[in-house]
Parts: C-alpha cells; sequence; structure tokens
C-alpha cells in the first residue's frame, strides 16, 4: 500500500506487531501498519473500545492541561471548539463553555459531515490521529469547518520515541507514528501552516508514576524527587498547533 500522508510507494519493513506489519515510508518517515484494518474490523473494535482509566482527578487535570496548552496558543472561552474524535467528551465536559461541542464518529449520534454551516475557531483531536486509517482524508474534511485563520490542535505518536513493544504492539488501535516530515506533509496537504510542534506533557499521579512498571526510570525519578502529589510527565508524543491559511 501506499504512505497514508504522502501518497509515496516506497517502503521498508520495520518489525511485526500483533500479527500485522509496521514499515517505514522512505520519503516522509511515517511509520504505518501494512496492511490497514478494513472498517468493518475498526467498527468492532470501537464498538467495544474502552480507552485507559483514569480516577476522575486525573481526568480533570488532563481537561485543564489541554485547556492551558491551547490557551497559550490563543484558544479563547469565547470561541466556538469542536473536539473530533472526543470519546467519553472529557475535554468539552470539564471545561464547560457554550460554544464547545464534541463528536466522536463511534459514539456521537448522526453524521458530522452532515452539519450544515458549521464553523469553528479551534478544532481539536486529542489522541486521535494515530487510530485513524486515512489521517490526510479526516483533517482536510476538518479543515472544511474551520473560520479563516482558526486553528486545529491535536498530537501524534512519534515513531523515534516509541520503539517499546507495549506502544507499538496495540494493533489495531494504532495505526501510525509519525515524524516530523511526516507532520509536515500532513499541515501542508491540508492547508495548514504549523505553529508549533514540542513534546507533550500531562499531568499524572506521582504515587502511580513510581509503581508504574512500565515508566521509565526518568520518569520515575521525577516523580519521587518532585515532592509533589501530581507530577507533569514527558509522553512518547508531539504536540502540533496549526492554523487553517
Amino acid at each position: 500500500m501506499t504512505c497514508p500522508v504522502c501518497s509515496e510507494s516506497r517502503s521498508e519493513f520495520v518489525e511485526d506487531a500483533d500479527g500485522r506489519h509496521i514499515v517505514e515510508c522512505l520519503t516522509c518517515g511515517l511509520e504505518y501498519c501494512d496492511p490497514m484494518p478494513s472498517q468493518g474490523e475498526l467498527d468492532e473494535l470501537y464498538r467495544t473500545y474502552k480507552p485507559p482509566e483514569f480516577d476522575p482527578f486525573i481526568r480533570a487535570l488532563n481537561a485543564y492541561n489541554w485547556f492551558n496548552i491551547f490557551h497559550e496558543y490563543g484558544l479563547k472561552i469565547q470561541h466556538k471548539l469542536l473536539d473530533f474524535g472526543c470519546g467519553d467528551n472529557d475535554f468539552v465536559n470539564y471545561i464547560n463553555l457554550e460554544g464547545w461541542e464534541g463528536y466522536d464518529p463511534y459514539v456521537s449520534a448522526g453524521c458530522f459531515w452532515n452539519y450544515p454551516g458549521a464553523s469553528y475557531d479551534w478544532i481539536v483531536m486529542l489522541g486521535v490521529l494515530e487510530h485513524l486509517p486515512d489521517p490526510v482524508g479526516t483533517v482536510k474534511d476538518l479543515v472544511n469547518f474551520l473560520k479563516p485563520g482558526a486553528h486545529v490542535g491535536f498530537n501524534v505518536i512519534t515513531g523515534a520515541n516509541s520503539s517499546s513493544t507495549k506502544v507499538r504492539g496495540r494493533l489495531p488501535e494504532h495505526l501510525t507514528y509519525w515524524s516530523e516530515s511526516a507532520v509536515n506533509s500532513l499541515c501542508s496537504g491540508c492547508g495548514l501552516r504549523i505553529i508549533v510542534v514540542e513534546s507533550l506533557y500531562v499531568p499524572r499521579r506521582a504515587s502511580l508514576m513510581i509503581a508504574n512498571k512500565n515508566a521509565s526510570l526518568e520518569a520515575k525519578k521525577d516523580a519521587y524527587g518532585s515532592g509533589h502529589a501530581v507530577v507533569k510527565v514527558r509522553t512518547p508524543d508531539w504536540l502540533i498547533i496549526a492554523e487553517k491559511i
């Protein structure tokens, strides 16, 4: 198959995960599942899908962490915002502002693409792109619902920081692992200008980080030495903020 971001056909084998191949595009560096699962397989997966569970305190902190990130890059409380792929809609529900809404194709009623006249100042996708077999097609469609000069905020799992079987073995849930070149290709092909690409940090309980056997030694040391109940943990993700050209 061709690369789902840059459409080039040249790739090389990276590894097997969960009985499927992961290959790397030799043009943009995206690592992706080849072949992609069928729509039927994805429908069955997400019919009963349960995301990682966090207690309500951490779920609320995650929502406000996202709000602070986007506020730093221009999000205002009066803006109209869509959280696409929102799952349980934590971000919108915890922030609870008028004009904010969430839509998830596997959870929400109706079809978002049929919404007439919808236009947003911000569209965010939190932990969504790695789940999509056609990320470019989805983002292109969403950009049509942005006002001129409006913003997109999202995160992606990076290929360079995600070599553990724990992360790569989550197929067909995680379908893509991203390079900076792949992010650039996605945004330029969807009419977006990148404002920032940076590491994503999220809040976690320090005690759980110390006890987590899958956490890195660096993360455990930071949690132990912080002296706080909650710590910011670096994820294997990049945060991307872009604006509609």
